[in-house]
Formats: C-alpha cells, sequence, structure tokens
C-alpha cells in the first residue's frame, strides 16, 4: 500500500478516505500485496482502513535476546493470483495497483479482472503500454473513486 500511495496515489490519508468512501457506497475492496502481512495490516490500520481484507505473505515473529526476528513466506505473482481467485469468481474485479507483479491477474483463465487502474506513470503503467494490455491511470484516489463509481453506472 505504501508503494501505491509514493507511486502516484496520494497519502495514507488519500487512502483510508478512499476506503471510507468504497465502505459507504457498498464497493468491496481487498489489498494484495508482496510484503508480509503484518506490515501490510499495520499500514492498513494506520490509514483507518485496519478492517480491509489483505492478500499477503505471511510473516512469524520470534522473540530474540535482541529484539523480534521476522521469518517471512516468499510472496510472487502466481500467490497473488491464487489468494484472489478463492475470495472473488465473478470476473468483474477491478485491480488498482502500481506493480508489474500484477500484471500476472489479467491473464488468467477464467479472467478474474474487468479493470485496471494505475497511477500515472507508475511501472505497471509502463509495462501495459509496452505489452498491449488496457489499463486505466488515476492521479489521486478521489479520482480514481470517481471513475470507478462512473465506470459502474455506465455498465
Amino acid at each position: 500500500a505504501e508503494r501505491l500511495f509514493s507511486d502516484g496515489g496520494g497519502t495514507t490519508q488519500d487512502f483510508g478516505d478512499f476506503v471510507e468512501e468504497c465502505c459507504m457506497r457498498s464497493l468491496a475492496l481487498e489489498v494484495a500485496s508482496s510484503c508480509p502481512k503484518p506490515v501490510v495490516r499495520r499500514c492498513l490500520a494506520n490509514s483507518g482502513a485496519g478492517h480491509v481484507p489483505v492478500h499477503a505473505g505471511h510473516a512469524l515473529v520470534r522473540a530474540s535476546g535482541e529484539g523480534h526476528a521476522w521469518s517471512c513466506m516468499p510472496w510472487r505473482a502466481g500467490d497473488v493470483v491464487k489468494s484472489v481467485r478463492a475470495s472473488t469468481t465473478d470476473g468483474d474485479l477491478v485491480v488498482v495497483s502500481a506493480q508489474v507483479r500484477d500484471a500476472a491477474l489479467l491473464v488468467t483463465r477464467p479472467p478474474l479482472v474487468q479493470t485496471l487502474y494505475a497511477p500515472s506513470g507508475s511501472p505497471l503503467v509502463r509495462f501495459c503500454a509496452e505489452a498491449g494490455i488496457l489499463y486505466r491511470t488515476f492521479d489521486s484516489f478521489a479520482a480514481l473513486l470517481e471513475d470507478i463509481e462512473s465506470s459502474t453506472t455506465e455498465g
């Protein structure tokens, strides 16, 4: 989530406002990340979105003599696809990402994704443009929400 903020999505407060608006408008929201799940959950909690379901790698935290030691499970593009597929089957998923690895969600069979949004200028935008993958860009979470709303009322 922090990478999305820094790649043009806005601030953690903007994201918290986005999550609140999604909830008020009954738009389902889940977060997938390559960061360990405890880190993502902390980031979400700090932005007021601690209730949002998370798809991320697991991490074990063990107390050691000098503090805590982390042991993280690797999280790859295929893991994202498996985790998201387990939570949705209808093929109308809207993906918001700045990460190239999330392009794996776009080529699944049966299709999982209806629309891909990426922050303007992000690595995912460059990848999709070069690969001929359809995407939509956004410059703020407020603009993203507005575009999602208008596209759901059109279709």
